[in-house]
């Protein structure tokens, strides 16, 4: 007798947890939970290939976990850009509907620049997140590439990382639209130093005045091509370091520092004092 009661109890919590289960539910879920809003995707980066047309806007797409009356959620839209990139403050669900879409606007790019929006959304402090974390916030980022053409050859040499090794190196320009500037860059400066160590596909950026005349480094930190345990190393003149880029006639020096970094885009850390040395006879504009 105890033992059919035994198994008259077990069968009904089975049928209880059963009852749970179907209803797709956690265990410890409330049915008055918050409802949830989220990205579909946490990133995206456009590239606008040279000659191309960048497009005037890009469209986020939301979820929620309901589909029932209007909903207007708040969105966190921040970017250094305002001028280029911009978004409404919020987003409506329409009744019926569980997706929405978020309108990104999009100005004038300047080739070279990559100009970046972060998205985020409140949920309620009730609310059960299902999806991954990383969808509650949104990161957008677009670049409109240059068109770059040969500038000639430069002979580099390193005077501290490699003591005194020189080599020939490629230089090019780019459409730089930037009134009294003129962008260039060398190409593989460490690989051709040091093959063995270095890999292909690397550039200096730097930036002249119309004559030619050195006005400093275009990017505060750039990748050389080879790794220090396991971290990249990454080449710069930062002022704070004592660094400059400047000429005397086409002799011209780049006075910085090799660093490393966890990430080509993480913050770098100082390591050796670098200076480049290249002659090179700047195309007349």
């Amino acid at each position: 007798m105890k033992l059919n009661i035994a198994y008259a109890v077990l069968a009904s919590l089975a049928t209880l947890a059963l009852g749970s289960c179907s209803e797709g539910k956690y265990w410890n879920e409330p049915d008055n939970y918050g409802k949830e809003v989220a990205f579909t995707k946490p990133a995206v980066e456009i590239k606008v290939g040279s000659g191309e047309e960048a497009p005037a806007s890009y469209v986020v797409t939301l979820n929620r976990t309901n589909s029932d009356a209007a909903q207007t959620v708040d969105v966190n839209f921040t970017t250094d850009y305002p001028d280029v990139l911009s978004g409404e403050p919020t987003v409506t669900f329409e009744a019926g509907k569980s997706s929405a879409e978020y309108v990104i606007n999009i100005g004038t790019l300047v080739p070279g620049l990559t100009y970046k929006a972060s998205l985020s959304v409140e949920n309620p402090e009730n609310s059960f997140v299902h999806v991954d974390s990383q969808n509650l916030s949104f990161s957008f980022s677009i670049s409109s590439e240059l068109t770059w053409t040969s500038a000639g050859t430069a002979q580099v040499t390193s005077l501290s990382w490699v003591e005194g090794v020189s080599g020939t190196v490629s230089v090019e320009e780019g459409n730089w639209p930037v009134e009294g500037q003129r962008l260039f860059r060398l190409l593989n400066v460490y690989h051709v130093l040091e093959p063995d160590y270095a890999e292909a596909g690397t550039e200096l950026r730097f930036l002249t005045d119309d004559a030619g005349n050195a006005l400093g480094m275009f990017q505060a930190w750039s990748y050389i091509g080879e790794t220090n345990d396991g971290e990249y190393c990454m080449f710069g003149c930062p002022a704070q370091y004592g660094g400059s880029f400047t000429n005397s006639g086409n002799n011209y020096i780049m006075d910085g520092v090799i660093g490393t970094a966890a990430s080509l885009t993480g913050a770098v850390t100082p390591g050796w004092y670098e200076t480049l040395e290249f002659v090179w006879n700047c195309p007349t504009k």
